[in-house]
């Protein structure tokens, strides 16, 4: 005998089917959707860490940006100040200069020999003055040469002139130039 079976069996199972991968396709879809937005939130996560770096880092750069600032005064202070030592000093050496190189002329200048003028030009000294004879003159000027405080002596002329007072003698007059170093300390 053969028999018919009239219900739907193929139309079920194809229902079903579709139903079961409609139910696989939306838990697929939902396990991809939570897996992207775990994804998306540990990023935003990330870029929030970061953002807070960058606003840490800025901050600690304008800090660091101050504290260039003020080594910068300070070296600018630090060089000022420099400047006005080695003024001072220079000032010592020739407010102690002068003094040491007239005492040394001092001792130097024999007995009959008088200075009119003693000019100085930067590192050079310009003697004009008045001497018994050419003997006095030239003792001078041995002296100058042997002193450590002169070098370079050169006469620059030498002529016999009447005594200014007008007592008739003849005496010498001379210029000379010298060179000059400044005593340390």
């Amino acid at each position: 005998m053969i028999k018919i079976n009239l219900l739907p069996t193929k139309k079920t199972r194809k229902r079903g089917s579709i139903q079961q991968q409609m139910i696989i396709f939306a838990v697929v879809l939902a396990a991809l959707g939570i897996m992207l937005y775990s994804v998306y939130s540990a990023e935003a996560e990330k870029v929030a860490k970061l953002e807070q770096q960058k606003s840490q880092a800025q901050a600690e750069m304008t800090r660091l940006e101050g504290i260039i600032g003020d080594i910068n005064s300070i070296q600018e202070k630090k060089a000022e100040l420099k400047t006005k030592l080695d003024i001072i000093e220079m000032l010592k050496k020739q407010k102690i200069g002068p003094v040491r190189i007239l005492d040394e002329i001092s001792t130097i200048i024999p007995k009959r020999v008088w200075l009119e003028s003693l000019n100085q030009v930067e590192d050079m000294l310009h003697f004009s003055g008045m001497a018994t004879d050419h003997k006095e003159v030239a003792i001078l000027m041995k002296n100058l040469e042997s002193s450590p405080f002169f070098s370079n002596v050169e006469l620059i002329y030498i002529k016999q002139v009447a005594d200014k007072e007008g007592n008739g003698a003849l005496v010498m007059q001379f210029e000379i130039n010298c060179v000059y170093l400044l005593p340390q300390g």
